[in-house]
């Protein structure tokens, strides 16, 4: 049975060296769909047939293809062609995704407020947050590389083969060690996403949860400490006179804790 004839896609090339990139593909072909130029059901050219046309990659063509299809404005049917689906008039873009908020701990952070104690109309700019702001996300071009990514199931990342962590990065990590006289093999080594899970797995392996940690103490580490229901045990901190090593050698030799969680560099 022959195939159905393919469209002849008119598209402006004059998009300087190399052609159009697969988003620039995705918005011109969605254009013409919400112009009503491209008819609902029509087939669309082949992945080489477009490719020779621009003068640009099949893996370009790919993408774009793959992107529409996942907009829903695309039908695959496999081993027959690509067919436009879906209404063709007063088609807008994807809505944006608005991630989740996360949940954070309060750090007691003063709003400014009025004489009459009612909250100031600005609230203060959060400087030490680490999470970038959604509105900051290229979110369509972000999911396109997750779907770029899942299509591949060879892909070496699609799977974390050991739960210690990448193997040749433990290995560096214990010859480290070893020439600075603590002796480790990489079997011995657990890397993680961060200092927030290294600390949270610590407190959750301990069998006794005692941790001395200098004071004034990391505020978010504290936090932590305290969500896991370690008992903690301050060791003073003066920023301009010092450490007094006397006075900790006393308190951790009454308090005997089973960590020593220090941020200050001696």
């Amino acid at each position: 049975m022959p195939r159905q004839p393919y469209l002849s896609i008119n598209l402006n090339t004059e998009s300087g060296q190399g052609g159009p990139t697969a988003a620039q593909l995705v918005e011109r072909i969605r254009a013409q769909i919400g112009f009503n130029h491209l008819p609902k059901g029509s087939r669309l050219p082949p992945v080489r047939v477009l490719a020779h046309q621009l003068g640009i990659s099949k893996n370009t063509v790919q993408r774009a293809y793959d992107e529409l299809v996942a907009q829903g404005l695309v039908e695959n049917k496999h081993r027959v062609g690509l067919f436009l689906a879906g209404p063709t008039k007063n088609i807008s873009p994807a809505p944006r995704a608005v991630a989740a908020p996360i949940a954070m701990l309060d750090l007691g952070v003063a709003i400014p407020t009025r004489s009459n104690g009612q909250p100031a109309k600005e609230a203060p700019i959060m400087l030490s947050s680490a999470t970038i702001d959604p509105d900051l996300l290229p979110i369509e071009q972000f999911g396109t590389c997750l779907r770029a990514a899942a299509k591949d199931h060879q892909s070496r990342y699609a799977s974390y083969p050991d739960v210690q962590g990448f193997a040749p990065l433990r290995k560096k990590i214990a010859e480290r060690l070893e020439r600075r006289g603590i002796p480790a093999r990489a079997e011995d080594v657990v890397t993680t996403l961060g200092s927030q899970q290294s600390l949270d797995l610590v407190c959750r392996v301990l069998a006794t949860c005692k941790i001395a940690t200098e004071n004034p103490a990391y505020q978010i580490g504290k936090a932590l400490f305290e969500m896991n229901e370690a008992k903690l045990a301050g060791l003073p901190l003066d920023p301009f006179a010092g450490i007094d090593l006397k006075d900790w050698e006393r308190r951790i030799a009454r308090f005997r804790p089973r960590l020593l969680y220090l941020v200050t560099s001696f």
